[in-house]
């Protein structure tokens, strides 16, 4: 049996970019997110990973795809 594993990890410079292109300081997207806004300022600042909960609602927030915010995204399949 093979099982797969998906590793995903905040990119800090993806995360504020589109942050600030949305509009958003890192207090307003905390309260979108349901986060703390020391959460968002750490992972910005690379010192702090997220759980895929925190991943999501982000991107959420943000209304992007998961995949905007998160380093090394898988690639797309072939159809």
């Amino acid at each position: 049996m093979c099982v797969t594993v998906l590793v995903m990890e905040i990119h800090p410079d993806a995360l504020r970019v589109i942050r600030e292109r949305s509009g958003f300081t890192q207090t307003g997207l905390a309260a979108a997110a349901g986060i703390k806004q020391a959460h968002v300022s750490n992972m910005e600042a690379g010192r702090r990973k997220a759980s895929p909960d925190v991943i999501v609602a982000l991107a959420s927030a943000l209304a992007v795809p998961v995949t905007a915010i998160i380093k090394n995204p898988p690639e797309k399949a072939a159809a």
